[in-house]
C-alpha cells in the first residue's frame, strides 16, 4: 500500500484541491497513475467497437472495415 502525503498548494490565495481521478483527451488518469480506472472505460466502448465490425464484415468490403477501424477504434 502507497503512503499518501496530501499537499497544500496556494495559488493566487486558493488552495488546490486534490482529486483521484482526471479525465485527459482519450484517458483517465487516477491518484497513483495505474491504468485500471482508464481500462475500465475503454474496455466497454471496445466491446462494442468490435461487435459493430463483426456484424459490418458480411456488408462492407475491405476498405469499408478499415475506415470503420480507423474511425472507432484507432
Amino acid at each position: 500500500m502507497l503512503n499518501y502525503y496530501p499537499l497544500d498548494i496556494e495559488y493566487t490565495c486558493k488552495f488546490l484541491t486534490a482529486v483521484t481521478k482526471i479525465n485527459f483527451p482519450g484517458m483517465q488518469i487516477d491518484a497513483h497513475l495505474y491504468w485500471k480506472s482508464h481500462t475500465e472505460l475503454t474496455l466497454p466502448k471496445l466491446h462494442a467497437t468490435c461487435f459493430a465490425v463483426r456484424r459490418l464484415l458480411y456488408v462492407l468490403n475491405i476498405d469499408g472495415l478499415r475506415i470503420v477501424y480507423f474511425i472507432f477504434i484507432l
